[in-house]
Parts: structure tokens; C-alpha cells; sequence
């Protein structure tokens, strides 16, 4: 079986455009987000979920295990370059939902094992001696920040009823 590399819902509305999304009897599994979609940016945003406006409902929906940043906590900032530091790590929020902005309203809705994997800094050049001088290596990049595995309000508003997040 594969491995899907992008989000599973997209969800994007305007100021003129208001959109009304209703979800019911669904289930959302194995999303990933890698950057910010539509809002573009480098951070990981919602693997199954990315809401940005309107109002969505969702209604006896699963949303399991969806991700949002790395599959493993690994070194994905990459290495520096002579005598440099290594990158930052990947940063990511709502590994299930993210809502950045709109209204959400989730009834009987179960939210389980999704995740937001912050990717560890790049590893800095090694140090060296040549000549017999000593050269110092680069710095390890700092690690990214992860928040939110199953839901993450950024902005707007949400209402949880009868629904369950675990794991």
C-alpha cells in the first residue's frame, strides 16, 4: 500500500465568497501535510483538515490518523555548509484539523491518533584540521515546534459536541 503525501480536505473561502461545508458519515484517514497549502509557508497545516474560512460542520465523521509534519522526528533541516550550521527543523500544527480561520462546529466526530511531528534541526558541518590549524564546525539548526495532533485553532471559532479525541 502506498503512502499518501497530501492533505485530505482543503477547505478555502473569502470575505465575498462565504463557503457552507457539511460533512456527515465520513471517514478522513492518512493524510499528510507537508506546508502550509493554501496559505502557503514551510510549516506543516493539517493533514486531514486545512480550514481557512466559512463555516463547516462535521457530523459523525471519523478523523484518524492524519499527519501533519514528518513521519519520523528525523534530521530533515539538512547540513550546513562549510564551517555552517545546519537548518531548522520542519515546524507543525493540527495533524488532524487545523482551522486558521471560519467557524467549526464537529458533533459525534471521534479524533484519534493524528499527529503534528516537528522535524529535528540539520546537523552542522563537522570540524576539521588542515595545515594543522583546527577548524571548528558549523552549529546543529534548531528543532521545529509541533502543536495541535488532533485539532488546532489558530483563529475563528470552534464548537465540540458529543465528540471524542484520543490518542
Amino acid at each position: 500500500a502506498g503512502q499518501l503525501h497530501n492533505r485530505v480536505f482543503q477547505i478555502v473561502s473569502s470575505q465575498g465568497a462565504a463557503v457552507t461545508v457539511v460533512l456527515q458519515d465520513l471517514a478522513v484517514t492518512g493524510g499528510t501535510a507537508s506546508d502550509g497549502g493554501s496559505l502557503g509557508g514551510s510549516v506543516a497545516l493539517g493533514g486531514g483538515f486545512l480550514i481557512d474560512g466559512g463555516n463547516v460542520t462535521m457530523s459523525s465523521v471519523t478523523v484518524k490518523s492524519n499527519l501533519a509534519g514528518v513521519a519520523e522526528k528525523t534530521n530533515n533541516g539538512g547540513g550546513g555548509q562549510a564551517a555552517g550550521s545546519g537548518a531548522a527543523g520542519l515546524s507543525a500544527r493540527g495533524g488532524g484539523i487545523y482551522l486558521a480561520s471560519g467557524n467549526l462546529t464537529i458533533n459525534n466526530v471521534q479524533v484519534n491518533k493524528n499527529a503534528a511531528n516537528a522535524g529535528t534541526g540539520g546537523a552542522g558541518t563537522p570540524g576539521f584540521v588542515s595545515g594543522g590549524a583546527n577548524h571548528a564546525g558549523g552549529n546543529a539548526g534548531p528543532g521545529g515546534s509541533a502543536a495541535g495532533g488532533g485539532l488546532y485553532i489558530a483563529s475563528g471559532s470552534a464548537m465540540v459536541i458529543g465528540s471524542t479525541f484520543s490518542g
